[in-house]
């Protein structure tokens, strides 16, 4: 049951992130993120993707991973 509930919690994450960034962040997202896990409320998240757009383009996405690393504790599964 706690296994769902991650998988759904990820599900609704990746969702709300795509509805902010365009799909070529996503995908290079979606490949840095494979196999990771984080612990991140919503205004948390919000916070972070305010955080990536106030870098370029190119490094966006980096930006994006590196914050969660720092507030969500972003690990290998």
């Amino acid at each position: 049951m706690v296994q769902v509930w991650l998988l759904v919690k990820w599900y609704l994450v990746m969702k709300i992130v795509l509805l902010l960034i365009n799909i070529i962040e996503y995908d290079q997202l979606s490949k840095q993120l494979d196999n990771k896990g984080l612990s991140i409320g919503i205004k948390s998240l919000l916070d972070v993707v305010e955080l990536s757009k106030q870098a370029t383009d190119v490094y966006r996405t980096a930006k994006f991973v590196s914050v969660l690393e720092e507030i969500a504790g972003l690990h290998d599964c």
